[in-house]
């Protein structure tokens, strides 16, 4: 015998809740691969910070309908956050991603900034969890002799970003 198995249809404002929420740290950049050396690794960093930054210029061009919501920023330590500066509340140094409440919105505007943040979220993580492995790739394959010849050796100080 069959049991049907009751699945709550989320409102238009709930949906819109749960993309707010994924906001933050959307920017987490992964990586399924790990440098080798520390030179390895500032190279890459310095790789992923250049096309991080392309990308961010890019999303005018590939979900130009966020920029309704104002310019797009990096908040929080290490810049994890991306989003555009009309739906976080700054104060200072401190920060939070609004509420469908605070936004007060139409059902007509909870739609639209609904499929936007979609559209944007996903583009977002599409990218951070692809883009530190194609820099290690790349760098391996165009710098394999700078690599080679720093290999072994230890930095003097510690800088860079780790990433999970």
């Amino acid at each position: 015998m069959k049991t049907k198995t009751k699945t709550k249809k989320l409102t238009q404002a709930e949906m819109l809740q749960n993309e707010l929420d994924r906001i933050y740290h959307n920017a987490t950049l992964k990586s399924n691969l790990s440098c080798e050396s520390d030179f390895e690794s500032d190279l890459v960093d310095s790789m992923v910070h250049e096309h991080c930054q392309d990308a961010i210029y890019d999303l005018k061009f590939s979900c130009p309908e966020i920029l309704k919501y104002g310019q797009v920023y990096q908040y929080g330590r290490g810049g994890r956050t991306l989003a555009p500066e009309r739906l976080i509340d700054s104060r200072g140094f401190s920060w939070k991603i609004k509420s469908v409440d605070d936004l007060e919105l139409d059902a007509y505007e909870t739609k639209a900034l609904y499929k936007t943040l979609k559209k944007f979220n996903d583009l977002v993580e599409e990218f951070c969890a692809s883009i530190v492995d194609h820099c290690i790739e790349d760098a391996r394959e165009h710098y394999a002799d700078e690599i080679e010849a720093h290999a072994g050796k230890k930095r003097q100080h510690f800088s860079g970003v780790r990433y999970v």
